[in-house]
């Protein structure tokens, strides 16, 4: 028994096996069954802890999820989905689910998900610390898509949809365990949730989950990541190219028949992967044997099967896509079809928050800012007269700091008014949609999409971010930019990015 426990409610160090909290005064234990003993992880709205079941002393994983801290409805519904799909599963390669239950009150309501305690390591804690020969990379495979085959040949099928190192467990005994469920399809109850529903991590999702559309190729595609990571050594993220696609043959070296099985499953078209993941399994017990056949040149592909990462996710978005309008991006913007009608004469807020939101983000941030400087002065001299030496330049810096920011903020959507206002048009084309992985917020990217236009000066190119999945944006779409001629970061696209 530890020495110590975790105080359900306030979260304090209790002894071990006390019934009254010496902080709260409350029975520590959470639900009156648990006893948290450690803390595992901790996420922006949820936390994993060690923890032990008092009926019978058996060791657990708490998952807890505090209602104040969701930043949204969806997130409380893919906790509760995760639940609901862990206790339909039975396979000892999948977490094995125990309980789940709503407990505590006000600031200490949750939800909480009991769960089996792996004693092991994480394949990506055990990446770090050893190297993979090829054979034992596909003896891994192997594994887990005897795991994935069993979840994709439900009626429905389960799709993960965050396959990566971090969620493959090594049991002591050696055998993989798949865990988080946090990202979880269940085709069954998802089907309301259209094409707007995005999880998973930058780097392991193909095109077509990024639009929201996971199947389970796309499973197959992480798995392909994963491969490439414990080869390579290198996040999936650092071998991404500017197009999204990663540009995993120079860093990895392997076998002709391995290497085609990877060109397979991380292809952009879900249709070229696999059949299924037991199709794979039986190849990739074949290379293992030494039975698969020797890779011959494959014939080039059909126009369709060619796409690039970037290409394949605006034709996941549902747009009708034509590789020919890529080709003729130059042509097209001669000629952008019917225009988009006239630019209004004020551009409204919630358009600007589609196309520049950190402008209108910093207006609260630097109020606030502003506010601590005004507060905390007025504090001090109020409290003693003898501290204005002190509040005079608390006040200057952090109201500086707020003002600048409102002021920059205020300047900036003015200027972006001002060119929607007065600047000039030109015909344009999208030549390219993608994420854009050098920004990031709260783990997720915005999309970048790629323009060039005929200015009054000659042809230009141009991009800007949206924070809106661009299903109106697609490589070879006619647009019109608004431009000014010496300021070319105040583009702006006609029609703005999800506008509809």
């Amino acid at each position: 028994m530890n020495d110590t426990a975790l105080c359900a409610h306030c979260a304090a160090d209790v002894p071990d096996g006390a019934l009254a909290c010496p902080d709260c005064g409350k029975d520590p234990r959470l639900d009156g069954r648990y006893t948290l003993l450690s803390r595992l992880g901790h996420g922006a709205v949820g936390t994993t802890y060690r923890a032990r079941r008092e009926s019978d002393a058996a060791l657990v994983c708490v998952k807890e999820l505090l209602i104040r801290r969701l930043d949204g409805f969806k997130t409380q519904e893919l906790f509760e989905r995760e639940a609901k799909v862990l206790r339909e599963l039975d396979h000892p390669g999948v977490l094995r689910y125990l309980d789940a239950f709503t407990a505590g009150d006000k600031k200490t309501l949750g939800v909480y998900l009991v769960t089996e305690l792996i004693d092991g390591e994480t394949l990506a804690a055990e990446a770090e610390r050893r190297r993979y020969s090829e054979g034992e990379v596909l003896e891994i495979m192997a594994e887990l898509l005897g795991i994935l085959a069993y979840l994709h040949g439900l009626e429905p099928p389960v799709i993960h949809r965050d396959l990566k190192p971090k969620n493959v467990m090594r049991r002591r005994d050696g055998d993989l365990v798949l865990i988080d469920f946090g990202a979880v399809k269940d085709a069954a109850s998802d089907a309301d949730l259209g094409g707007s529903t995005v999880a998973g991590t930058f780097g392991y999702m193909p095109p077509e989950q990024l639009a929201g559309r996971a199947t389970p190729a796309s499973d197959l595609y992480a798995l392909g990541a994963i491969a490439v990571e414990l080869l390579s050594r290198k996040s999936p993220q650092d071998l991404l190219d500017d197009r999204n696609e990663l540009r995993w043959r120079e860093a990895v070296h392997v076998q002709p028949a391995f290497a085609s099985l990877l060109g397979r499953l991380l292809a952009p078209d879900p249709a070229r992967r696999a059949a299924s993941a037991e199709a794979v399994r039986e190849e990739v017990r074949a290379i293992l044997e030494g039975r698969a056949p020797v890779p011959v040149a494959e014939p080039e592909p059909e126009p369709a099967s060619r796409r690039s990462f970037g290409e394949a996710l605006t034709d996941a978005l549902g747009v009708a896509f034509s590789p020919p309008a890529v080709a003729g991006a130059r042509a097209a913007a001669t000629d952008p079809g019917p225009p988009p009608g006239p630019a209004p004469r004020d551009l409204p807020s919630r358009f600007i928050r589609r196309v520049a939101p950190t402008s209108l983000f910093l207006i609260p941030f630097g109020a606030i800012f502003g506010a601590i400087g005004v507060t905390v002065g007025t504090s001090l001299i109020a409290s003693d007269l003898g501290a204005a030496f002190v509040a005079v330049p608390l006040t200057l810096i952090f109201g500086g700091i707020g003002g600048g920011m409102v002021l920059f903020s205020l300047r900036h959507v003015a200027a972006m008014k001002a060119t929607y206002r007065n600047g000039e048009v030109a015909p344009g084309v999208v030549t390219n949609v993608a994420l854009d992985p050098t920004v990031k917020v709260n783990g997720r990217s915005p999309f970048a999409i790629h323009y060039q236009f005929e200015a009054a000066d000659g042809e230009r190119t141009g991009r800007t971010r949206t924070w809106v999945v661009p299903r109106d944006m697609f490589p070879g779409r006619p647009v019109h930019i608004i431009y000014d001629r010496d300021k070319p970061k105040r583009n702006l696209l006609y029609p703005l990015p999800g506008r509809d």
